[in-house]
């Protein structure tokens, strides 16, 4: 089960803000503020899954999928995305960070949030680029 003190980190913009920009990918500026959701109950998704709605420096709302797991599961994840990121091309969301150090046996990957598909469109075809 993810750690109290990871939970919380998730609304802290400075840790949210190194994060990113170890990841590289980031391209919204620097985040403000923080809202935090908690998404993917009733899943069978194991650890937890939260919507971070981040106010950003250039005036974005921008929302992030960050999930708390295990670090060694989180850590194949990250390996996963990094191998396969190319070849999977769109069909995934992108990585945008994570962190593997910081919390005791818990880590967070932070994802693409691909808005407007929710959990369990895995069942119906969803095109990205549907507003």
């Amino acid at each position: 089960m993810p750690s109290d003190e990871a939970t919380e980190a998730l609304s802290d913009p400075g840790w949210l803000n190194r994060c990113l920009a170890a990841g590289d990918v980031w391209a919204h500026g620097r985040i403000d503020s923080v809202g935090v959701e908690r998404i993917g109950l009733g899943f069978g998704l194991s650890g937890e899954v939260r919507r971070l709605h981040c106010a950003t420096n250039a005036h974005d709302h921008v929302t992030i999928v960050a999930k708390l797991d295990n670090r060694e599961l989180i850590a194949r994840a990250v390996d996963a995305h990094r191998v396969l990121g190319s070849q999977l091309g769109r069909s995934k969301p992108t990585l945008l960070g994570a962190d593997l150090e910081r919390f005791d046996e818990v880590g967070v990957l932070l994802l693409e949030d691909i808005r407007p598909a929710e959990q369990g469109d895995e069942l119906h075809p969803v095109d990205r680029d549907r507003e």
